[in-house]
């Protein structure tokens, strides 16, 4: 793993370094779950203020104990701590604190029922109040159109607008979807796979986006649907086309990247759904399942938008590990309740319990993966830190990281608190081709004082790196090895340290 990480914390921190890949100790050979729990009254409005003891989870039938709660009141948590000179965070002031994006899919819908969706999706966002934090894109045949786009990578926040987007939606949306129709019905003429495969491969890249935000992300899908069953041949290598793996692929890169899906099941009020459509509706029903959003259908897209917006504001993060035995290879149901009198909840309802000791390396490392190709942090962690150059031909680079230990999962176990961090460090040189170039593991083991206080400081980490000659930039990635939850940082200019 190249040499270890000198670590440090205050309270005198017992920092073990340990090499190798996951640990079985005290939990067995296991990984946490973590659903995403919204929780609404009986006038549907979102209910706050609650802790680990308003939640009971149900894992195939048997009660669960929680060891991961952690409340979404809005915003994200960022360290307690005010960054020092020098000092950048991947939570900063220009990454938006939650995200509702509306997904308007113009590649697997009609034109007729794009039509009947403009007019829903126009009457939403005129009356949504307020608008920020509500992205739109259109998925066509070009690939994803943004009317109103994410931020770029490092981009701050813009001034608040006198008045918001929304209220220029019908302009926007009709000026993009006329550009669009001008193409004429080109994905008619596409492979069925190779439509899935596109739309995929969209969604993908979103998911890419929304892992830079580190509170609750929603998707509201609106659309026909995609295929779920085995297709016809391909007219190229002549094999039927399998479907079915890719929603509980994409499922599970959804769930890495804490975001739900709200699809809304366009078929069109004035026409029955044939046989293919109801079949396509089947993976949204799936994909809402294994994330935790709520299917809408036709008439419904401005509640699924009012829903999703809604959530934000107030939802859990619930983690739980099922006991090794369970890990069976099957569909698990999940069940969450809420002891709050009149609550109502809507969480996950079910994940693929594939054996860890069965898992392939790309899925052990899938987080960490996105990660490092991403060209946003990952905020499931919060880090932040400084670089600061040594100076000279040797490119040495002195880094010093803080890692926020509310973001962490810390065991009880017996009078102590256990868990386990990886670091790596990347360098970009030409061309932005990653490279690992130092790593470690941490296992945490503290005692009750010094986990409290270490909440608000955070954990601190150093290293001493000498990079190539090339790099343009040096990324830290961060992985809770008891939860897979990621952060990440990137430094792009190097400052010079004092001789």
């Amino acid at each position: 793993m190249g040499r270890a990480v000198r670590a440090a914390a205050a309270l005198g921190l017992a920092v073990v370094v340990w090499a190798g890949g996951r640990k079985s100790g005290a939990l067995g050979p296991t990984r946490m779950v973590k659903v995403n729990v919204e929780v609404e009254d009986r006038r549907g409005r979102p209910v706050t203020g609650l802790a680990t003891e308003d939640f009971h989870v149900y894992d195939q039938g048997r009660g669960q104990r929680i060891v991961r709660f952690r409340a979404e009141e809005g915003r994200g948590n960022r360290l307690e701590t005010r960054a020092g000179e020098g000092e950048v965070s991947n939570r900063g002031p220009g990454a938006p604190p939650h995200v509702t994006l509306i997904l308007f899919d113009l590649l697997n819908t009609n034109m007729d029922d794009q039509g009947f969706a403009r007019g829903r999706i126009i009457g939403a966002l005129k009356k949504l109040e307020p608008a920020e934090y509500v992205y739109l894109y259109l998925l066509t045949i070009e690939g994803l159109i943004p009317l109103e786009g994410l931020p770029e990578p490092g981009e701050e926040a813009a001034a608040k607008p006198e008045r918001p987007w929304t209220s220029e939606i019908q302009q926007r949306l009709d000026a993009a979807m006329k550009g669009v129709n001008r193409l004429g019905p080109q994905h008619d003429n596409l492979f069925p796979l190779d439509r899935v495969n596109m739309t995929y491969a969209a969604i993908e890249g979103l998911l890419g986006r929304l892992g830079a935000v580190a509170g609750r992300k929603n998707l509201v899908w609106i659309t026909h649907g995609v295929p779920v069953e085995i297709g016809e041949q391909h007219p190229e290598w002549g094999e039927p086309a399998d479907y079915r793996p890719m929603p509980r692929e994409l499922s599970a890169a959804m769930e890495r990247s804490g975001v739900a899906v709200y699809p809304v099941e366009l078929y069109g009020p004035r026409r029955e759904a044939s046989a293919a459509v109801l079949a396509n509706v089947e993976t949204l029903r799936e994909i809402a399942a294994m994330t935790g959003g709520e299917v809408y259908v036709d008439a419904e897209v401005g509640e699924a938008i009012g829903d999703a917006v809604a959530s934000t504001r107030s939802s859990y993060r619930i983690g739980y590990y099922p006991p090794p035995e369970s890990w069976d290879g099957k569909m698990h149901k999940i069940r969450v309740k809420c002891l709050r009198k009149g609550a109502r909840v809507v969480a996950r309802t079910e994940y693929a319990a594939y054996p860890p000791e069965a898992a392939s390396e790309a899925e052990e490392t899938a987080a960490p993966r996105a990660a490092l190709g991403s060209p946003f942090d990952a905020t499931e962690i919060a880090v932040a830190g400084e670089a600061e150059a040594a100076g000279g031909e040797s490119r040495r680079v002195q880094v010093q990281l803080r890692v926020g230990a509310r973001d962490l999962t810390l065991l009880p176990v017996g009078e102590r608190f256990l868990g386990g961090i990886a670091v790596t460090y990347v360098e970009y040189g030409a061309g932005g081709r990653p490279k690992a170039i130092n790593g470690s593991h941490e296992r945490l083991d503290l005692s009750p004082g010094q986990r409290e206080g270490l909440m608000s400081g955070g954990i601190r980490l150093s290293s001493e790196l000498s990079l190539d000659a090339d790099v343009s930039k040096l990324r830290a990635i961060v992985f809770d090895d008891y939860s897979g939850a990621v952060g990440s940082i990137t430094f792009t200019g190097l400052r010079k340290g004092q001789k």
